[in-house]
């Protein structure tokens, strides 16, 4: 069986396009920034560090800058 193909566009189709305006407004994507408590090891000794960063890999960047001989253990987010 052989399906004719129609040049009329779904509902689906439609709903999805953007508008060139639509596509360059990066408003709706900001990060809020965020409290992250980040668990460091260094001589044995374990210590936190917090920070505020848009996400985890700059909270651990953040860490290691204050910190340049720690190994990061853990980061997590801060809800208090």
């Amino acid at each position: 069986m052989i399906h004719a193909r129609t040049t009329k566009t779904s509902s689906f189709a439609r709903s999805i396009q953007l508008s060139t305006h639509q596509l360059l407004d990066w408003s709706h994507c900001y990060l809020k920034p965020m409290t992250c408590r980040v668990t460091c090891y260094v001589a044995g000794r374990v210590f936190t560090v917090d920070c505020i960063a848009r996400n985890y890999q700059e909270a651990r960047e953040v860490a290691l800058a204050q910190h340049p001989n720690a190994r990061i253990v853990s980061v997590t987010a801060v809800f208090s």
